[in-house]
């Protein structure tokens, strides 16, 4: 059985619908469906392979967040702090799921943990239709940014 870390953050009232950072020690028990959501992620870039994704979950060089609804895996977001000279950023590097709509307000819980590791910003590379969905991040470059 997978183990979450504690959910971080204020939690929106959206259903049953909860976004988990998982634990770094759980990447070997993933199930099928969270697996299959790295890989729908992995298929617009071209730059990873699941198995590159996991390694990098594994070394703790990246973490996974799953937005579950009744424990069932509905969504995925893959994040990784890059640290610059003058700032830290937490970049949401991959995601995919259905029914976006559900978890998106969770995001608050990813912007929280981001500050708690003195990240000084949030983005996220993707398709452009997370300009809408994410209306309180602006386009700055080919990725959305939101100074927290």
């Amino acid at each position: 059985m997978l183990t979450l870390v504690e959910n971080t953050g204020s939690k929106p009232d959206i259903s049953k619908t909860e976004l988990w950072l998982v634990n770094q020690a759980e990447v070997n028990h993933l199930d099928f469906q969270t697996i299959k959501l790295i890989d729908n992620a992995v298929q617009y870039d071209n730059t990873h392979t699941v198995s590159d994704v996991l390694q990098d979950l594994r070394r703790g060089s990246a973490q996974l967040w799953l937005a579950t609804d009744d424990n069932v895996v509905e969504g995925i977001a893959v994040t990784v702090i890059n640290d610059h000279p003058q700032c830290s950023t937490l970049l949401i590097w991959l995601c995919a799921g259905i029914e976006h709509e559900k978890y998106t307000p969770h995001i608050c819980n990813i912007e929280d943990w981001a500050r708690e590791q003195g990240c000084q910003k949030v983005s996220l590379e993707g398709r452009p239709g997370w300009e809408k969905v994410l209306g309180n991040y602006k386009k700055t470059k080919i990725y959305l940014e939101k100074v927290i």
